[in-house]
């Protein structure tokens, strides 16, 4: 039984596609360094400015 289960697994690893070479696919298309930000976070980041704006003109309207 054991015999049979080791042929299968070695059919299996023979048959599987090689690698490719360069490291891990898991890894492929990663880069390294400081992420573009998702897309709720420009929203966020907009709504955000957008307040600082207009506290800032209507400040001035007041003055």
């Amino acid at each position: 039984m054991k015999d049979v289960r080791r042929q299968d697994a070695k059919d299996r690893k023979d048959s599987a596609p090689t690698p490719l070479s360069g490291g891990d696919p898991d890894l492929a298309g990663m880069v390294a360094g400081p992420q573009p930000l998702n897309e709720w976070q420009v929203e966020g980041l907009a709504a955000l400015e957008a307040a600082e704006d207009d506290a800032e003109g209507g400040a001035a309207h007041n003055g």
